[in-house]
């Protein structure tokens, strides 16, 4: 558990140093969400929830810390989201750590000395046979962040594209 926290607050100290932004909208969503992403509506049971990245997979607990979910293991897996956009990712076999920046419509990825930046769409939102999906495409080519909601109005699965060689992040509740 000591481990988890000291994880989760470098993952907000991460997202923090390098001047993460996002508007009031954005805090109202992830605030509302947050709770839908901690505890089953139905049994407020913890959630877990899976992730890969690169084909490295983990289950994740979610945490509330710093305005973010933070989703870690004990194995020092953990992604850090602000509500609209995955800001950090450690672990998953990274020598460092990814780092995301954004503005709104700039969006900054980061590994190291690998970086990639696109300029992004507004985000637009779809309804699906499901629920909803809000969905932005940022770059030359297209590539996309993903948030899908159920009827009940809680997030179900991230997918986040992070452009370049910088890979994909797929995160959804295990059912």
């Amino acid at each position: 558990m000591i481990r988890q926290k000291k994880l989760a607050t470098s993952v907000i100290l991460s997202c923090l140093l390098q001047s993460c932004t996002f508007s009031a909208p954005q805090v109202e969503v992830a605030f509302r969400n947050a709770q839908s992403l901690l505890f089953n509506k139905a049994s407020g049971d913890e959630v877990l929830w899976l992730a890969s990245y690169n084909d490295t997979g983990a289950v994740l607990r979610p945490y509330v810390a710093g305005g973010y979910t933070v989703f870690a293991n004990e194995s020092g897996d953990a992604i850090a989201f602000d509500g609209w956009v995955v800001r950090s990712v450690l672990g998953f076999g990274l020598e460092k750590a990814l780092t995301i920046s954004d503005d709104g419509l700039v969006r900054s990825s980061r590994v190291g000395e690998e970086s990639f930046v696109a300029h992004c769409s507004q985000w637009q939102k779809d309804t699906t046979n499901m629920g909803f999906q809000w969905r932005q495409i940022c770059g030359r080519y297209g590539h996309m962040t993903v948030i899908y909601i159920d009827e009940a109005g809680s997030i179900r699965r991230i997918d986040q594209t992070f452009g370049g060689d910088l890979g994909t992040l797929r995160l959804h509740l295990r059912r």
